[in-house]
């Protein structure tokens, strides 16, 4: 980012509570996931996109809009530049660093909760298409490695459904893909 770029001040959403001269910092659960380690903090230059961090936020309690300031260096946040829009429209960040929180907005004014619900819901169909995704490549890269187990009874017969050639449906051999 050059300091033409750089927005005149820069902002964190959340729902924590946190004072002027508290540090964010990388390496604790995120506000927006059940992540258990953040690598980066996110700040944004535009107030909409704190007010939106506010609003979406895990936890109890209001939403909190921080002044920060970051004190390592920052880049964009890839997550949201270049992905739907050209550029970074929403000046959304990240880094590795630790953020120091020097003031709090306190009057900014939230959306509607139809539309914090509305988002909520988009981002839930959109995680839960995204796992369904990840699933499919898993079980489509394991099938030629994928291992099932035969359970033979005391008899010394295969248990499952028998096919003509005698082996049961779930028990066909594939060869081994590269």
């Amino acid at each position: 980012m050059t300091d033409e770029d750089k927005p005149d001040a820069f902002y964190h959403g959340t729902k924590a509570q946190l004072n002027p001269g508290d540090l964010i910092a990388p390496g604790f659960a995120g506000n927006y996931a059940d992540r258990k380690q953040n690598t980066y903090v996110y700040l944004t230059g535009t107030l909409e996109a704190a007010i939106w961090g506010a609003e979406l936020a895990l936890g109890d309690g209001p939403g909190r809009i921080y002044v920060v300031e970051p004190t390592g260096p920052i880049m964009d946040d890839p997550n949201l530049t270049n992905t739907r829009y050209p550029g970074n429209p929403t000046k959304s960040y990240r880094s590795s660093e630790p953020l120091r929180v020097t003031g709090e907005i306190t009057d900014w004014q939230g959306h509607p909760p139809e539309t914090v619900q509305a988002m909520k819901d988009r981002i839930k169909a959109e995680e839960e298409e995204e796992n369904e995704r990840l699933m499919y490549v898993a079980l489509t890269r394991a099938i030629g490695r994928l291992v099932v187990p035969c359970v033979i009874d005391t008899k010394g017969d295969a248990k499952g459904r028998r096919r003509a050639g005698g082996a049961p449906s779930w028990a066909r051999s594939r060869p081994a893909t590269p």
